[in-house]
C-alpha cells in the first residue's frame, strides 16, 4: 500500500520536462481539434498537469486522485485554477469519469501502484477511439559524479526502506507489457526523455523523504527516532556529496515515456493492426 505525505510530495517532487509531451502533442494534433480533453490519473499534487500546461499544449484537464489530501494541494494551484482544471477523487481502476470523453489519458509515476488489468479497462472506457494513453515515470535519480551517493541510497532502498509486502516491479517495459499485448491498444512510441536536474542537499534529502517506502519505514519509528533518522540521512548524504549545503549536484532521472493509441482495429495509416 502506498503512503504519501502531500506536503513533502508537493514541495520536493520535480516537474517533468517539456520534452515529455512533444510526441503526445503531435499525436493529438493528428487526430483531434484542440483544446484536447486530458485526464490526469493519479494526479497527486498536480505535477504532471502543471508540466503539461507548461509544455504549451491547449488542453482541458481533469485531475483524478485517490488521496483527498493530495487533491487539495492540486486544487490550490493557481495555475491549474486559471487553466480551468477540474478535480475529482477516484483511482486508476475507478476514475468516476464519463465513458469515451477524453482525447488523452496520462499517468505519471503511478501506474506501478495500480491493478494494471483493471486500470487498463478503465482507461479504455474513458478514452475516445483514436485517443492517446501516455504513461511515464522516472527512476530515483542517480548522481552523475559521485557513485557512492547512489550506493548509499540503493542500500537503503533494498535493505531498510521497504514497504510491507513490497516486491520488485520490473523494468518499465515489463510494467507496461499487458497494454502492449492488448489488441485494443497500439503502441506508438517508447522512449527515454532526457531529465536531469541539479539538486541541493536539502532537495535530495526531501526527495528521498517523499518516497513511499521511506515513509513506510518512518512509521515504524518513534517521533524521536524519526527526527534522528532524518537528521542522520541529511548528514550522511552531505558527507557523501562532499559539498556545502547550498552546493548543487547533477542527478539523472532516466525518464521513460510510452504512448498508446486506443484503436478500433486499424492503425493511423489504415493498415490492419496485428
Amino acid at each position: 500500500m502506498a503512503i504519501f505525505e502531500a506536503e513533502l510530495y508537493q514541495r520536493h517532487r520535480p516537474l517533468y520536462p517539456i520534452e515529455t509531451f512533444l510526441k503526445l502533442r503531435a499525436f493529438l494534433e493528428k487526430r483531434f481539434t484542440s483544446p484536447f480533453d486530458v485526464a490526469d490519473i493519479a494526479a497527486g499534487t498536480g505535477n504532471a498537469s502543471l508540466s503539461l500546461l507548461r509544455s504549451g499544449i491547449s488542453v482541458r484537464i481533469h485531475a483524478v486522485e485517490p488521496s483527498a489530501e493530495m487533491l487539495e494541494y492540486a486544487r490550490a494551484s493557481e495555475t491549474l485554477q486559471n487553466a480551468g482544471a477540474l478535480f475529482s477523487q477516484g483511482s486508476g481502476e475507478a476514475t468516476g469519469l464519463p465513458p469515451q470523453s477524453f482525447n488523452a489519458v496520462m499517468v505519471a509515476s503511478a501506474f506501478h501502484w495500480m491493478d494494471r488489468a483493471k486500470a487498463k479497462e478503465e482507461f479504455l472506457r474513458i478514452l475516445r477511439t483514436g485517443g492517446i494513453l501516455q504513461i511515464f515515470e522516472y527512476q530515483f535519480p542517480k548522481c552523475t559524479t559521485r557513485p557512492e551517493v547512489n550506493e548509499y541510497i540503493k542500500a537503503g532502498f533494498n535493505q531498510r526502506w521497504k514497504a510491507p509486502g513490497q516486491v520488485p516491479r520490473g523494468n518499465f517495459r515489463e510494467l507496461t507489457q499487458d497494454l502492449r499485448e492488448d489488441s485494443r491498444l497500439h503502441e506508438l512510441s517508447f522512449e527515454q526523455v532526457p531529465m536531469s536536474l541539479e539538486l541541493s542537499l536539502q532537495e535530495l534529502t526531501g526527495l528521498l523523504l517523499s518516497q513511499s517506502r521511506v515513509l513506510h519505514f518512518e512509521r515504524t519509528l518513534s517521533a524521536v527516532a524519526q527526527l534522528e533518522f532524518r537528521e542522520g540521512l541529511s548528514e550522511n548524504l552531505g558527507k557523501l556529496l562532499a559539498a556545502g549545503a547550498e552546493a548543487r549536484t547533477r542527478f539523472d532521472f532516466k525518464l521513460t515515456v510510452v504512448i498508446f493509441e486506443k484503436t478500433s482495429g486499424r492503425a493511423l495509416n489504415g493498415e490492419e493492426l496485428k
